[in-house]
């Protein structure tokens, strides 16, 4: 007979994420770092508000800044990755 954690072919049934928790699967420190507002001090979060900064002091001063094409740059990103996100979890419904 076959137990109640195979299926009949022997491959074991996919489980959830908070099925893995309870296990006592550890959460990787990649996970812990990009979530919560203790994702925001990682050091490449750092870095890329840094070189923000930057790039934002160098351009007022060469008075080649723009406010709303540089807005538009840096808003772009993350919009684009959140519709994907959206995109993507309609799909797997």
């Amino acid at each position: 007979g076959t137990s109640s954690s195979t299926s009949s072919d022997g491959v074991p049934p996919l489980s959830s994420a908070g099925e893995e928790k309870k296990r006592g699967r550890k959460t990787s420190l990649w996970e812990k770092l990009s979530l919560g507002i203790g994702g925001a001090f990682t050091p490449l979060r750092i870095l890329g508000y840094g070189a923000l900064i930057v790039s934002f002091i160098i351009l007022q001063k060469k008075g080649l800044f723009a406010v709303v094409p540089f807005l538009f740059g840096v808003s772009l990103p993350p919009a684009l990755l959140f519709i994907l996100g959206i995109l993507e979890r309609k799909e797997k419904r």
